[in-house]
């Protein structure tokens, strides 16, 4: 059987998707095809045509001769309690982000305790946690983990997630303190940025793949649209390739991955336990209705209600007629207090046999590093008398720390002409905003 398709990586070109059951067969049917070019999908048997169908579209060609306008409908606006009671009766409830404002956040945990009130089986799905996190995002829940500090560590969330932790801490001790389960939605960063490095999925191992959905559409309208509008606006940084054609395909295969496996995370989580309730905490851009998660969701799980808000943060919502989100929330812009630093730049080294170590690779200008006697090379060897081996045990150090406060920095120092040595060195932290925290970017956004 022959399908001929537009290619959803290149809009130039013609796919056409071969179904056969051997290399002969396929043969008899090639040296015929010319003859039905005015078809899309061909039918043979031993070299014979069996079927052959013209595709069919909902309303066949239809063009503007003159572009009509568009329009709001004016609506009353309702209280948060309104418009809670309406999405409550929803099984997913999406409430999109933009992962450094504050407010998004608090809206999140709101929307969540305002749910929980209403229905004791419900569960948080966050984008956040790969899959491989969710032995340790359960074992934290339940009191298996009996610690924060051990949680960040075997969840690994400063190198799966890395944005500032403070933003979902009040979300993530709330579903602990009310045993709601956390599902990681997500793959893991390495497979999502390897897809959009090399433009396929070849270099992708067999283990990796057993965690990606099995189906993919890259040919949701107006998806490609959307990427291409994300990925100019970020085209010519280092992570961008220009009008690269091949690096914008790894990019839009890489989002589609992204945003299926959340999908199919969601799916098997409601698939499992019919009466369950999933509140999912994601990017803006990926709970769209439209285009994101919420169809790819409804394309497994046909009939599902579900709802989307947004915070009105300065964004492009998109909310003309519905078509992305179901709600705009007026929120309040809210700010935390900027998170303490050390004003250094530093390098992780994992030996293949002992702990791995930290080093200082450069002096910030944000910070009082180098006022404090630090230099690059420095290995740090604890902070606060707490052990260092790797940038996660610092970060977790100063996650209860405050710009203006000082710790103790025990490092070792190479020299080339004197002995090397150990130093105790108090460094005053400095503050750092929200907006100069982004972990490196991921194609995810």
């Amino acid at each position: 059987g022959l399908l001929v398709r537009k290619n959803p990586l290149d809009i130039a070109q013609t796919m056409v998707l071969v179904d056969s059951d051997s290399r002969d067969e396929t043969g008899k049917a090639a040296r015929k095809i010319l003859h039905y070019g005015g078809y899309g999908r061909l039918l043979f048997q031993n070299g014979k045509i069996r079927q052959k169908s013209i595709e069919q579209t909902d309303n066949g060609l239809i063009f503007d001769l003159l572009q009509p306008p568009a329009g709001l409908p004016i609506r009353a606006v309702e209280n948060f309690s309104a418009i809670m009671n309406e999405v409550a009766k929803s099984r997913v409830i999406y409430v999109g982000e933009t992962h450094t404002a504050y407010g998004d956040h608090v809206l999140q945990l709101q929307v969540l305790q305002a749910m929980y009130a209403k229905n004791k089986n419900v569960t948080v799905g966050m984008e956040m946690f790969p899959r491989s996190s969710q032995a340790a995002l359960d074992d934290y829940i339940s009191g298996k983990i009996p610690t924060e500090r051990e949680f960040l560590k075997q969840s690994h969330y400063f190198s799966v997630w890395g944005f500032d932790y403070r933003l979902y801490r009040d979300i993530i001790g709330f579903c602990r303190k009310y045993k709601i389960r956390i599902i990681g939605l997500n793959l893991d960063k390495k497979t999502v940025s390897t897809v959009f490095a090399k433009g396929n999925t070849d270099a992708i191992s067999p283990e990796e793949r057993q965690q990606m959905a099995l189906v993919r559409d890259l040919d949701v309208p107006g998806y490609r649209k959307r990427l291409r509008e994300i990925y100019s606006q970020h085209a010519f940084s280092p992570h961008g390739g220009g009008n690269n054609t091949k690096k914008f395909s790894g990019f839009l295969q890489a989002q589609a991955i992204w945003d299926e496996t959340m999908a199919e995370s969601i799916a098997d989580s409601l698939t499992s336990n019919p009466k369950l309730q999933m509140i999912i905490i994601a990017g803006a851009g990926h709970v769209y209705k439209d285009s994101a998660i919420p169809l790819r969701v409804a394309r497994r799980m046909p009939h599902i209600r579900q709802s989307v808000l947004v915070s009105d943060n300065g964004r492009d919502t998109g909310i003309e007629q519905g078509k992305k989100v179901d709600y705009l929330l007026f929120t309040k812009p809210l700010q935390l207090e900027p998170a303490a630093r050390i004003g250094v730049m530093l390098e992780e080294k994992k030996p293949a046999k002992g702990q791995g170590q930290v080093i200082i690779e450069g002096i910030s200008p944000h910070g009082f590093g180098k006022k404090a006697g630090l230099n690059k090379g420095d290995i740090i060897l604890t902070i606060d008398n707490n052990p260092v081996h790797d940038v996660a045990d610092l970060k977790i150090a100063l996650l209860d720390k405050h710009p203006g406060e000082t710790v103790n920095l025990k490092i070792f120092r190479k020299r080339d002409l004197l002995p090397d040595e150990t130093l105790e060195i108090p460094v005053e932290l400095s503050g750092m905003r929200m907006d100069m925290m982004m972990p490196p970017s991921h194609p995810g956004k």
